[in-house]
Parts: structure tokens; C-alpha cells; sequence
């Protein structure tokens, strides 16, 4: 019967290395602990996060090369040129998708002179077919379904251009 105490399960690195039989460094070949660097401190008011974001103290160095040139002003002159900039005006313009003549406005170029919304062309809607009532009675009639189910179907194709989703969505069971 063995009782330990808790004072004697405490070993140090050189019993561990005895019972291992891991050798010992003799006394002068000690390693020499590694100098620590001071971490960069935090700029008052920046968040710890923010901080952290900025990567370690070398990153913090200055590059070794010069990032840019010494053209200044003259460089941008290069860079966009010398021409005059383009003056923009808020026009109005109508949508010729819409049917209600609704008039908005955007900016645009002074020199540009058309009125119509330019993205008026992707606007395309779908053409729902319609029926008669000789097409209704010999092609479309089908027990457990009414003239108004296939009414309102063709009215909410007609009103959501066929988005079947959608259709479902607004689909009145009561009809």
C-alpha cells in the first residue's frame, strides 16, 4: 500500500531527465537563453485588434526602398493627363420601359444629350398568350379546374412575367 503525498509528486527537470536516461549538460555548456525583443507598444487609443492587424515590429520598419518618386505634382500630370476635366450636369431622363412617364434624374455628361435611360434596352418583358372561349371548351377545360383558376394563372403570368416562384407565392386557393 502506497500513500503519496502530495509534496512528493513534485520533480524537478533533473529527475526527469534520471528517469528517462536522458544525459545531463555538464555545468558549462548551459544554454544561453535567447535576448527578448520589446514588443512595439500600442499607440494610445487604437484597439488591441486594430493593433494586431498591423503585423509584427518589422513589418513596422520603414521599406528599404523608396516607394515613390520625386516627379510630384508632374506625375499625376502624366498619369491623367493634361487634358480639361468633363463637366456633369443632373438631367433629367425618362424610362422608355415604363409605361407611366415617370421622370428622374442622374448625373451626366455635359456633351451627352440623349433623354432616354440607356438601360432601358434589358428591359424585356414576356408575352403571356390569351385564349377564346372555343379555345377554353375544346382544349382547356380539365374536371376539377375552373374558367377563374385558369383566369387568375394567366393574370399573374401577365403581372409577374412568368416568375413561376412568385406566381406560386401570390396563388389564391380560395379561386
Amino acid at each position: 500500500q502506497h500513500y503519496f503525498i502530495q509534496s512528493n509528486l513534485r520533480m524537478s527537470g533533473n529527475d526527469i531527465r534520471d528517469i528517462l536516461n536522458v544525459s545531463r549538460q555538464s555545468s558549462g555548456e548551459r544554454t544561453t537563453k535567447k535576448k527578448r525583443t520589446d514588443p512595439v507598444k500600442r499607440p494610445t487609443g487604437m484597439h488591441r485588434e486594430v493593433f494586431a492587424l498591423l503585423g509584427t515590429a518589422s513589418d513596422l520598419d520603414p521599406p528599404p526602398i523608396q516607394k515613390t518618386n520625386d516627379k510630384g505634382l508632374r506625375h499625376m500630370k502624366q498619369l491623367f493627363g493634361n487634358r480639361k476635366v468633363r463637366s456633369w450636369q443632373w438631367k433629367p431622363f425618362k424610362n422608355s420601359a415604363r409605361s407611366d412617364n415617370l421622370s428622374l434624374y442622374h448625373w451626366r455628361r455635359c456633351d451627352d444629350t440623349s433623354t432616354d435611360y440607356p438601360f432601358a434596352k434589358y428591359s424585356v418583358q414576356c408575352e403571356v398568350l390569351s385564349y377564346t372561349d372555343e379555345q377554353y371548351n375544346g382544349v382547356l377545360q380539365e374536371p376539377g379546374w375552373t374558367r377563374a383558376n385558369t383566369d387568375h394563372l394567366i393574370d399573374l403570368a401577365r403581372r409577374f412575367d412568368l416568375r413561376f416562384v412568385v406566381m406560386q407565392d401570390r396563388w389564391d386557393k380560395v379561386t
